[in-house]
């Protein structure tokens, strides 16, 4: 007798809480949605994806506690970690993203989360299921910033993550477009980690900001979720607009195939690339991880170096130079010392490419 049949990535993006019988269903039908197309068991929509990272922080860490997070984190991430929550008292070590025994060295007894992204915006892939090892090692959480992978890409949570966020720009479709989500897998064991590390007492102790509710007794799956919720959400007033909520949930709507696209185009002006001799390097990856491929966002390293990269850019006509994740359309930044991210849209690849070898050839010229 076979097992039961799940419903398909789309027909989830497409129905999961359709019919909410609420007066505004866009904020908790997105939530439900999120969570479903991850595999958690609860989902918070936030005002950003930098939003939805600061909330889980502050849900595990505060003054006098550490976090170790991932060098590939993109650079909104990196400033909070950094500068941000230092001025609540919470450090962060960073640690290579491929180098488990690095994250292994950086724990301290104070330390609350692992945080890394999937993909970094430099192309460095997290080796998550031995991070995520690692992490649980030490009664540690791990959150994954998905932003660049998706759920469409990534399954985090079967590979042992047990938190995810993600900004709107891919599951909306739209370049700048607000909003974020975290969600929680229901992985992690918040009363035995107390149990035997003294850690996460606003989860698994009454907690005076509600009125002394011990979340961990209230849900075994989704204490964080109800903590986050209850007492972050409320603290920090991150919630989203409905609009905003909307706005994304549209975008679920065509997740599945946009990024496919995204990745079709992604990959083959990658192969370009790297038969180019004027380039010296190309970063992006083919990971087990992902075998439906590693998003839209192409680094690559110029041989004559950072005056070429401006040359280059300058050259491009298709390509934009807003940096703005998420949009049907391609652009370029200059990520420093001679390299260059390219952000593939969903153009025709042959118009990318023509574009791409045009303005190569140009940056050639003023070598």
């Amino acid at each position: 007798m076979s097992g039961p049949r799940y419903p398909g990535f789309t027909t989830l993006a497409l129905h999961v809480a359709a019919g909410a019988p609420i007066s505004d269903p866009a904020v908790p039908t997105l939530e439900e949605r999120a969570a479903a197309l991850e595999g958690g068991v609860a989902g918070i929509a936030t005002a950003s994806g930098q939003a939805a990272l600061h909330l889980a922080l502050a849900t595990l860490a505060g003054s006098g506690h550490h976090v170790v997070a991932a060098d590939n984190l993109r650079d909104d991430a990196r400033a909070l970690l950094a500068h941000g929550v230092r001025r609540f008292g919470v450090t962060a070590t960073f640690a290579s993203a491929s180098d488990p025994d690095a994250w292994r060295a950086a724990i301290r007894p104070e330390t609350r989360v692992l945080v890394g992204a999937a993909i970094g915006q430099d192309g460095a892939v997290l080796d998550l299921p031995r991070v995520a090892a690692v992490a649980h090692e030490h009664d540690l959480p791990l959150l994954i910033d998905a932003t660049l992978a998706t759920p469409w890409l990534l399954s985090a949570f079967d590979h042992g993550a047990d938190l995810v966020v993600h900004d709107a720009a891919f599951l909306a479709g739209q370049a700048g477009a607000a909003g974020g989500v975290l969600v929680d897998g229901g992985t992690f064991d918040w009363f035995a980690a107390h149990a035997r590390t003294g850690r996460f007492a606003d989860l698994c102790e009454p907690n005076p900001a509600c009125d002394g509710r011990i979340f961990a007794e209230e849900s075994t799956v989704g204490a964080f979720a109800l903590c986050a919720r209850h007492v972050g959400l409320r603290a920090f007033g991150t919630a989203p607009g409905a609009h905003d909520a909307a706005v994304i949930l549209r975008g679920l709507e065509t997740l599945g195939m946009r990024m496919d696209r995204h990745v079709a185009g992604a990959r083959r002006v990658a192969a370009t690339l790297a038969g180019h001799p004027a380039i010296v390097r190309v970063a992006y990856p083919d990971h087990e991880l992902m075998p439906r491929g590693c998003g839209a966002v192409v680094p690559f390293t110029l041989q004559a170096g950072p005056a070429a990269a401006s040359r280059f850019l300058d050259a491009l006509k298709l390509f934009g130079r807003a940096d703005a994740l998420g949009g049907p359309c391609s652009f370029a930044t200059d990520a420093g010392a001679g390299t260059v991210r390219l952000y593939v849209g969903l153009e025709d690849p042959d118009d990318l490419l023509d574009d791409i070898a045009r303005a190569l050839k140009l940056a050639q010229k003023g070598a």
